[in-house]
């Protein structure tokens, strides 16, 4: 096929729409009972499991529901948080494959 005649490549994801969204649900703010629910309900469950774990990390959820429902359990140690939200502000600490293990 020449150059004029090239299919068109499709989008699959409208970028421009996806950043309005993004924009508009920061400006109404958190709305965090669902997570605010499972993280509840996530420690609920844990709490029946006969282990410690000196060592919990929660990976991306937005806001502290999650550490703050872990930080409750006295069989969680130490509690790690890498949250995406913060990204933007440039308040964060990456974790990633080149991190140092977390302390023991």
């Amino acid at each position: 096929m020449s150059a004029d005649h090239r299919p068109e490549i499709p989008q699959i994801f409208d970028r421009a729409l996806l950043r309005r969204r993004h924009q508009r649900a920061v400006a109404l703010g958190a709305a965090t009972f669902l997570l605010n629910h499972v993280a509840d309900d996530m420690a609920d469950r844990l709490a029946a499991v006969l282990r410690r774990f000196d060592r919990a990390a929660d990976l991306g959820s937005p806001g502290t529901a999650v550490r703050a429902a872990l930080g409750r359990l006295v069989s969680v140690g130490t509690i790690v948080g890498a949250d995406l939200s913060d990204w933007k502000t440039g308040n964060y600490e990456m974790i990633h494959e080149y991190m140092k293990p977390i302390p023991r």
